[in-house]
């Protein structure tokens, strides 16, 4: 199983066009691999699931990776909530808020569910919307509570913070 994943990831990287007539179905067993018992091949199902995401049109990966949000457990839950992370900065404001009504109300449900580690993607993947939308997010988030607000305002602070000193550190004169 890991080196069928090793093959899907050389192909994905030497050959992405194949794979665009089949997105959906890909990324749809990819997610599959995720669950993997054995550690290795769940890993590698996440490299591939990001080559497949970086070659692929993310309209089409975010449509499939909505029900999966909406209906899975974890750690299938968590995956796609990740990569929903990961193909958020690849939308423009404009593209993304269109879609906002689609992906907000999945994720406002996970961020219930039991699993830390889910609550967490969850609070990232807002934190990555508010990185490309700005305080154009804050109205939509009004379903949080008070807590997972709070909870969500401080890693956006967190995150803005450490980006700006970053940016200082790149234009400092040596």
């Amino acid at each position: 199983r890991e080196q069928a994943m090793g093959s899907v990831k050389d192909l994905l990287r030497a050959q992405p066009q194949r794979f665009r007539a089949f997105t959906e179905h890909v990324l749809l067993r990819l997610l599959a691999c995720g669950r993997d018992p054995g550690r290795e091949v769940a890993t590698a199902a996440e490299e591939a699931l990001d080559l497949l995401l970086q070659h692929s049109d993310p309209h089409r990966c975010m449509a499939v990776l909505v029900p999966v949000v909406k209906n899975e457990s974890p750690p299938t839950l968590q995956l796609a909530i990740r990569l929903q992370s990961r193909l958020v900065s690849q939308f423009s404001a404009l593209q993304l808020l269109t879609i906002l009504q689609q992906l907000l109300p999945p994720l406002f449900e996970a961020f219930k569910n039991p699993n830390a580690d889910v609550r967490k993607a969850v609070v990232f993947c807002l934190v990555d919307m508010y990185l490309v939308l700005g305080e154009q997010l804050t109205p939509h988030l009004t379903a949080l509570s008070t807590s997972q607000l709070k909870l969500v305002t401080i890693y956006i602070n967190k995150t803005t913070k450490a980006r700006a000193e970053r940016q200082e550190m790149q234009f400092a004169p040596a």
